[in-house]
């Protein structure tokens, strides 16, 4: 991360998507991303890319079918770091795949 925080060079894209307009403008401020969506996951079809890693901060349980998701992100990348925070038990849940 401090690679990327510090304007490190060489072969680095990076994308961020949200659903909310807001957080796009306000990632926008960091001057870090290469490209900002707005959009859900469920639509990533439309990325043709391929990424290293993709980060799921808070996502996974806003989606009706989250494993279709995964599979869907899988086949776009290498790694996936994903954290979710469970309510009823003040959990920080981090799952790493692959």
């Amino acid at each position: 991360m401090n690679y990327v925080l510090e304007g490190g060079k060489g072969d680095r894209y990076i994308v961020g998507v949200d659903i909310a307009e807001g957080a796009l403008v306000n990632a926008k401020k960091f001057n870090i991303y290469d490209k900002l969506v707005l959009g859900f996951i469920d639509e990533i079809d439309k990325f043709k890319d391929f990424y290293d890693l993709v980060l799921l901060n808070e996502v996974l349980y806003y989606q009706k079918d989250y494993l279709n998701a995964l599979r869907k992100i899988l086949s776009l990348c290498s790694n996936i770091f994903s954290s979710l925070l469970r309510w009823d038990t003040y959990i920080l849940i981090i799952m790493i795949l692959r």
